[in-house]
């Protein structure tokens, strides 16, 4: 393996674990889901950190070489135009804000301070 390949590999096994603590972190704030609906939120979970580590490495790509990248079409034509990496950041938060909007709606719904729990209240009575 070359000095090249072990640098790849090893920036692999970083996203992958930087991914990975993302989901649990994700998970943390549906620890009161019950396990079908958590079933249900995994695959989920799973998109949401994986756009969220993207889009952090695609932020720092940003913040390096900016958002504007210029580009030569044949001997005597440049321009700028849009990075790719704006270009994909941009897509990717366009699937994000939903995605996690999705996440948002399986939780619970809080019940505001001072009026009764409709659900305690049935209990309560039976």
């Amino acid at each position: 393996m070359t000095e090249k390949d072990s640098a790849m590999s090893e920036d692999c096994e970083s996203r992958q674990a930087r991914i990975e603590a993302e989901k649990q972190r994700l998970l943390e704030l549906f620890t009161d889901l019950d396990k079908g609906a958590l079933r249900l939120a995994d695959k989920l979970v799973d998109r949401v950190a994986f756009l969220t580590v993207t889009m952090e490495d695609l932020e720092q790509v940003l913040n390096d070489k900016g958002c504007i990248s210029k580009y030569q079409n044949g001997a005597n034509q440049w321009g700028t135009k849009k990075s790719p990496e704006a270009e994909t950041y941009a897509s990717m938060m366009q699937r994000y804000i939903p995605a996690m909007k999705q996440l948002l709606d399986l939780r619970p719904a809080a019940v505001p301070e001072g009026m009764p729990d409709p659900v305690k209240a049935f209990v309560e009575r039976r």
